[in-house]
């Protein structure tokens, strides 16, 4: 039987336009942004949990974990 699970500590999602995202999360549903950097903005989305909103494409260029959500 697995554990009970109480939350979800990161959810990221990959978009083309930041700050149109961001803005949606912060005003409409009312995250707070507690990092920015050139490749994503984290937000609070509750108690010890993150969204991450990534620049789409800006993570390919990382040199030990390249990432992105591409494809089918």
């Amino acid at each position: 039987m697995p554990p009970p699970l109480d939350g979800i500590l990161e959810t990221a999602i990959y978009v083309d336009d930041v700050d149109r995202a961001v803005a949606f999360y912060r005003d409409v549903l009312g995250l707070t942004m507690v990092d920015v950097s050139e490749r994503l903005t984290a937000l609070s989305a509750g108690p010890r949990q993150l969204l991450l909103v990534f620049k789409r494409g800006a993570s390919m260029r990382l040199p030990l974990t390249p990432h992105d959500a591409s494809g089918h």
